[in-house]
């Protein structure tokens, strides 16, 4: 297993190590090589960590030496717009069978407000090009309750896999067995850190959230969000839709934005195996105050006694810029001052 760095540039406002580990500490070309060179030489097969954020030349010397060396290439997920000839003609050689890809968003729209900025249209090219090269299990990575999603957003993801499968089956025909899709369905969770963190769980919007009294509201919203999925999905062959629970995946939105009031309902759990929001009501907390209470730009954070150097101001910022569907560029410390990270906030 080869690191290829640390941290991501791309800035989607969901994810907590894009903004943590500000700014990426990429490793160079030569220096992963000879990382690669110092193996035992009875090793031949590469596990490489972070292709979806090392530059185009890096991956492109990584191969060429891979190749040279007749190693095999193996990794967990690969970003869409980053597939090319050689990284193609590499996964054919090293005979891999299963791909996972990220999508994020539902639609094109979510994927603009969570600054992803991935095309259908590079999605459908890169699912054509793995399946191609011999992928016989595609794993497609999306989720439900972000900001702002509608079920017209679910209605074009619906859209899409039905164009994918379209793209894919004739050549899963022609080489004796299809390519399997695999749809992991998760309930978005704000993370300290991100622009995101002044979201609701569940996808309502601040009012709706404000309005609640529960975190009933919120589960209901994705328990539809994923019977949507599983209604015009589930009859299509060959797909597998994975999702879990919401009231599950509510526990991380607790503990996720929680504060040192949760320790007593943590240890209630621990010594008697209850249940999460039982021990929370009992010392007279709730879950929605924790996971769907939206928060707002000037509140003071319980991980604010934690410095990561990045301006507050600028993740209310880009949390507003989400919501007009703005792109922000990727981190770029040599030319952009912007976050408070390298200093000098503009």
């Amino acid at each position: 297993m080869t690191e290829l760095g640390r941290g991501c540039s791309r800035g989607c406002r969901f994810c907590a190590a894009g903004f943590i580990y500000r700014p990426p500490r990429l490793w160079s070309g030569p220096a992963i090589i000879d990382a690669l060179q110092r193996r035992p030489q009875t090793i031949d097969r590469i596990g490489l960590l972070g292709m979806e954020m090392a530059e185009d030349r890096v991956i492109d010397e990584i191969i060429g030496y891979l190749r040279n060396q007749d190693c095999s290439l193996s990794f967990s997920s690969l970003r869409a717009d980053r597939i090319s000839p050689p990284l193609i003609e590499l996964l054919a050689a090293s005979r891999i069978r299963s791909v996972a890809i990220a999508p994020d968003g539902c639609s094109e729209r979510l994927r603009r407000v969570i600054n992803k900025n991935l095309s259908e249209e590079k999605l459908l090219e890169a699912a054509v090009a793995l399946t191609t090269a011999g992928i016989v299990h595609l794993k497609l990575y999306v989720m439900v309750g972000l900001p702002t999603e509608t079920q017209e957003d679910l209605a074009e993801l619906v859209r899409f896999i039905g164009r994918l499968k379209r793209e894919i089956d004739p050549i899963g025909r022609d080489r004796g067995r299809l390519t399997e899709l695999t749809l992991s369905v998760n309930s978005f969770v704000p993370k300290p850190w991100t622009p995101f963190q002044y979201c609701s769980y569940g996808g309502l919007d601040p009012g709706e959230a404000r309005a609640a009294v529960s975190s009933q509201p919120a589960i209901k919203r994705l328990r539809e969000r994923i019977g949507y999925l599983r209604k015009h999905l589930g009859r299509l062959p060959n797909i597998r839709l994975k999702t879990d629970r919401p009231e599950r995946i509510l526990r991380q939105a607790i503990l996720a934005r929680g504060d040192r009031r949760l320790a007593p309902a943590l240890i209630k759990c621990a010594l008697r195996g209850g249940v999460l929001k039982k021990s929370l009501h009992e010392i007279g907390l709730t879950a929605h105050q924790y996971a769907v209470r939206p928060r707002d730009d000037d509140e003071i954070f319980p991980w604010d006694i934690l410095d990561h150097r990045i301006n507050p101001h600028y993740l209310y910022d880009e949390y507003r810029r989400a919501f007009s569907e703005k792109s922000t560029a990727a981190c770029r410390p040599d030319r952009c001052r912007s976050c408070g990270v390298c200093g000098n906030v503009r």
